[in-house]
C-alpha cells in the first residue's frame, strides 16, 4: 500500500489495510472527497498490486463505511 499511497493522499484520502481473515486482505479508505475514486483506484491499482505482490492472497475486499 505505500507505493500507491501517495496518489490517494493528493486527493485527501488515505488507505490502510483493515486485516487479514482466510487469505483475503480487507483495506479501508477513508477521507476521500470523491467517493467514485474507491472504484478507480481500487479496481485500476491496489487490488491487482497486493494480489501481485503477496501471491499467497486470494482477493482483496474493500471495507468502507461509506458502501455498508
Amino acid at each position: 500500500l505505500d507505493k500507491i499511497r501517495p496518489y490517494i493522499q493528493r486527493d485527501g484520502g488515505d488507505v490502510t489495510l483493515d486485516h487479514l481473515q482466510d487469505d483475503v486482505a480487507y483495506v479501508r479508505f477513508t477521507r476521500l472527497r470523491r467517493m467514485h475514486v474507491i472504484d478507480s483506484t481500487f479496481y485500476g491499482g491496489i487490488r491487482d498490486l497486493l494480489l501481485e505482490e503477496l501471491p499467497q492472497l486470494r482477493d482483496v475486499r474493500i471495507i468502507d463505511d461509506h458502501l455498508n
